[in-house]
């Protein structure tokens, strides 16, 4: 992850050397689109990452196994879509499956 935050570090220098007259709601959009991609990939590596230790199922509250991998496209409050892969759970007792967060 450093070396992309090094990364979008030069590309804002250089966008801030080519854009010496930009005001500041233009330096803003700069920042934030940049922000937007590092936050995507932040957000589904930690997605990837997340273990939950048990899982009780929220609808009979007992608990949950797991149940192979599968792959969602979640979409962050701010539009980005981030793909993940991640264990699904499921149910024995009621049959309900469930992509548990974190």
């Amino acid at each position: 992850m450093k070396k992309e935050l090094d990364e979008m570090l030069n590309r804002l220098n250089q966008w801030e050397a080519e854009n010496k007259d930009a005001n500041l709601t233009q330096m803003e959009e700069a920042i934030d689109a940049e922000l937007a991609g590092i936050r995507q990939q932040l957000l589904a590596q930690m997605a990837r990452e997340g273990k939950a230790a048990r899982v009780d199922c929220p609808n009979c509250d007992q608990p949950m196994m797991k149940n192979g991998k599968k792959t969602r496209t979640l979409r962050t409050k701010n539009g980005d879509k981030v793909t993940i892969e991640r264990e699904q759970m499921r149910c024995h007792e009621c049959g309900m499956t469930l992509f548990p967060p974190g």
